[in-house]
């Protein structure tokens, strides 16, 4: 009750509060807030504060889980029924997945196609890979090849890949060598 008649004398008045009262949290310093017309110490202030997949509460304290989608990474909502964050189904290759990924729209997840994208082969051996791939090598180091399936459009490579033509037949390629030596395959 006291701290409601402070802040309505102080807003009459018109002049500030005296150092460590306050009327609202922007009355105090970073790293504070307004508690009971003083300037407090806290841990947080609003979500943005605290790490992703936590939120602040009524306390300032950050908490593990979500109250809104904004406490989640990216790709993630929040679930407010159990409060926490919970994967987004996939529902474009380019954008959900990861390279050498597909977008399943039907199971909502994101899977490798069941190719070994990027799968070194024996130069000069073609037919090594498998049903539907080819073992070419790499355009820009001959010494290296790799995998490729056939194509006939881009929906049907992974992301990362294109399908482009190459002596006559086309193919997903990429960039395998940066794709292996970054860890994506």
């Amino acid at each position: 009750m006291m701290s409601i008649l402070l802040a309505m004398l102080l807003a009459c008045s018109g002049e500030a509060p005296a150092d460590g009262e306050c009327v609202g949290n922007g009355d105090c310093e970073a790293g504070a807030a307004c508690i009971d017309a003083t300037c407090t110490a806290v841990e947080c202030v609003d979500s943005t504060w605290c790490d992703l997949d936590s939120y602040c509460d009524d306390a300032y304290t950050c908490n593990v889980g979500c109250q809104q989608d904004a406490d989640c990474h990216a790709g993630s909502s929040c679930d407010i029924e159990t409060s926490t964050c919970v994967t987004n189904p996939c529902t474009d290759t380019a954008t959900d997945c990861a390279y050498g990924e597909f977008c399943n729209t039907t199971t909502g997840t994101c899977d490798d196609g069941g190719y070994d994208w990027c799968a070194s082969c024996p130069l000069g051996e073609r037919s090594s890979c498998g049903d539907g791939q080819i073992c070419l090598a790499y355009f820009t180091d001959p010494s290296l090849a790799f995998c490729y399936p056939t194509c006939t459009t881009n929906e049907e490579c992974p992301r990362g890949f294109t399908c482009e033509v190459f002596e006559g037949e086309s193919y997903c390629l990429a960039d395998c060598p940066w794709l292996v030596t970054s860890g994506y395959q």
